[in-house]
């Protein structure tokens, strides 16, 4: 076993390790967002219905009115990811009788799938970076995005969240846009960008990429198959759209929460003191990283500035650009592994390179510490 496997491993379990004992000692892993995106299960598995009074009752929802029951505003991406977990756990409870759909079993299955899709996209994204850094930094780099950024804390502690789903097929979408092109691999993409749109609406951005080619005239053919199997994949929440609140474009997140495009508060998430990109610095060297690898390799280091510019924009031009409660910007989540690009390049920089351990080790642990004084505080 190499010790990159034996450090992968050894995270994993720290990991699990930290969710069930965080579930112990708070008594649900189900909070805030995570009881929107939790509530369709039981409606929808166990009730067999698309009105979602009971789970709101159950898990202490309110809301305003829909069509039909309280409206949720939150998209069935993370649900859907979710089904099969929510399934298993309602199986392995049916002979105890106790299959209601709430309950510790359901959020321990979901909460093992949620980490373990975290560990599948570090591996994936450690894959990827083989494809243009050394196996030490490519190592390296991907244990540390996990370790320095806060996706230590949305992959262990706030583990029932859209945030595992959004790194996950962030990843998948990396790995598949730097492989080769073709018509399996362009539809794989296809799937990806409405998986990821299906968790997190922002996230539809990554069309970016496929709309970019096709105006390079390239790759022109494939990103139209791409750009099509992503909305056929998007089909389902602008069907439950139609159905809550009347039309198949009637975002109900836009009636809640809205955007100023024109006056963005770019300061604020880079450095407010409750929740800015700040708590995890190690972000602003992947930055300067990614801006240092276009000179390397500028397609890949392009796109990634691309993706990652986009994200901060959409959340500083957010109403709540702060982001409620969040241990960093964690709608910054799915650019993590483009940030994973720029990380490697900075830990491969000539000066950099001979320390790249310790600054990691150094990363790592200022990150554990923050994450302490962000549960005790908040």
């Amino acid at each position: 076993m190499t010790l990159f496997q034996k450090i992968f491993i050894g995270l994993y379990l720290s990991a699990l390790l930290i969710f069930i004992a965080h579930l112990f000692v708070t008594k649900t892993a189900i909070y805030g967002d995570g009881r929107f995106y939790y509530s369709y299960l039981p409606s929808y598995l166990i009730n067999y219905s698309l009105d979602l009074s009971d789970s709101f009752f159950h898990l202490g929802i309110s809301s305003f009115p829909s069509l039909l029951g309280p409206a949720n505003i939150y998209p069935i991406g993370p649900a859907i990811i979710w089904a099969i977990p929510f399934i298993l756990a309602s199986l392995f409870l049916i002979p105890f009788q106790n299959a209601s759909g709430y309950g510790i079993i359901y959020e321990i299955f979901i909460g093992i799938s949620n980490i373990s899709l975290v560990f599948v996209g570090i591996y994936l994204l450690r894959k990827t970076l083989l494809k243009f850094f050394d196996q030490s930094t490519s190592n390296l780099a991907a244990i540390a995005i996990f370790t320095t950024t806060n996706l230590l804390f949305y992959g262990a502690v706030d583990v029932i969240n859209s945030h595992s789903a959004s790194f996950f097929l962030s990843s998948v979408f990396l790995y598949l846009f730097t492989s080769k092109r073709n018509l399996i691999n362009s539809v794989c993409l296809g799937i990806t960008v409405g998986m990821l749109a299906l968790v997190r609406s922002q996230d539809y951005i990554f069309l970016i990429f496929p709309l970019v080619e096709f105006l390079r005239k390239k790759n022109m053919l494939l990103s139209v198959i791409t750009v099509i199997i992503s909305l056929i994949v998007f089909l389902p929440q602008i069907f439950l759209w139609q159905v809550y609140f009347g039309g198949f474009i009637a975002n109900p997140y836009l009636k809640v929460r809205s955007f100023d495009f024109l006056s963005p508060h770019f300061i604020g998430v880079f450095f407010n003191k409750n929740s800015g990109i700040i708590w995890t610095p190690i972000i602003f060297f992947c930055l300067y990283g990614l801006f240092k690898y276009l000179k390397r390799n500028f397609n890949i280091a392009f796109y990634s500035i691309l993706i990652v510019a986009f994200e901060i924009y959409i959340i500083a031009s957010w109403e709540v650009w702060w982001e409620g409660e969040s241990y960093s910007a964690r709608m910054l989540v799915s650019s993590l592994p483009f940030l994973g690009i720029g990380l490697a390049s900075f830990l491969e920089m000539k000066n950099i390179n001979k320390y790249k351990t310790k600054l990691v080790y150094f990363f790592s642990t200022l990150n554990i510490l923050l994450i302490l004084i962000f549960l005790i505080t908040h």
